[in-house]
């Protein structure tokens, strides 16, 4: 098929610190579908020979140790300091979008590749939403996220409390979600099962895409077609 015809799904995978957000990522990548992992990204950033290290260096050079970013001691210099996290972030966030689009463009140009999801826990606090044909938000309980959280090493409830203040509340991220799942139960059969059925829905879409995917017309209009959202970025990729 012709890739400027190809019809192509970004889903969006966010939730709040301890949704279980993690384990409903592992499930898409049993399903054999694509998922870009931001965090991923930033600890491939922060790792030795990472186009981070540097950069991070000049910033804030006792974070640096042994040529990788040490993510504790980063931690420590930036909790809590809006000013710290915003140089870092102004750092960070080119970078991470570099890499995003990098595997957009590999993924897209792959010919059986029609689904990609992309995992990134600050979707709605970074704006990124209206780049996803649709998002996932995964929530839990607010005890169960607490639990969950709080048995992770170097985490305090004053720590938990000041990252739960810079992310969107999950009822928020929910009530504007496309899809939702829910893991207070802990039940992986069940997670797994919703997740099949949210891929089914999204595979019916995109059939009906592949029936339309001549009309070159009717997709150029879409307000949500791929290549008008990401067509300027991955050029820039292209240089």
């Amino acid at each position: 098929m012709d890739v400027e015809k190809k019809p192509f799904f970004i889903l969006g995978l966010t939730g709040s610190i301890g949704s279980g957000k993690s384990t409903v990522s592992s499930l898409f990548l049993k399903l054999n579908i694509p998922v870009w992992d931001a965090d991923a990204t930033v600890h491939k950033l922060y790792s030795k020979g990472g186009k981070a290290v540097p950069l991070i260096e000049e910033l804030f050079p006792s974070a640096v140790i042994d040529e990788e970013v040490h993510r504790p001691t980063l931690g420590r210099l930036v909790l809590g300091n809006e000013e710290a996290i915003k140089k870092l972030e102004s750092l960070i966030h080119p970078l991470v979008s570099e890499d995003r689009l990098a595997f957009l463009k590999e993924h897209y140009g792959a010919n059986n590749c029609h689904l990609v999801v992309l995992d990134i826990p600050l979707l709605y606090e970074t704006k990124v939403e209206t780049l996803m044909d649709a998002v996932l938000v995964v929530t839990a309980s607010y005890d169960v996220v607490s639990r969950r959280v709080l048995q992770r090493p170097g985490m305090t409830a004053e720590k938990l409390s000041i990252i739960w203040a810079r992310q969107m509340p999950s009822e928020e991220k929910c009530r504007r979600a496309d899809f939702v799942i829910d893991t207070s139960l802990s039940d992986l059969e069940h997670t797994r099962q919703q997740i099949e059925g949210i891929v089914a829905d999204i595979q019916s879409e995109i059939q009906s895409r592949l029936g339309r995917a001549n009309e070159l017309e009717e997709e150029a209009s879409e307000p949500k077609n791929w290549r008008q959202r990401w067509g300027r970025a991955i050029e820039r990729v292209n240089e």
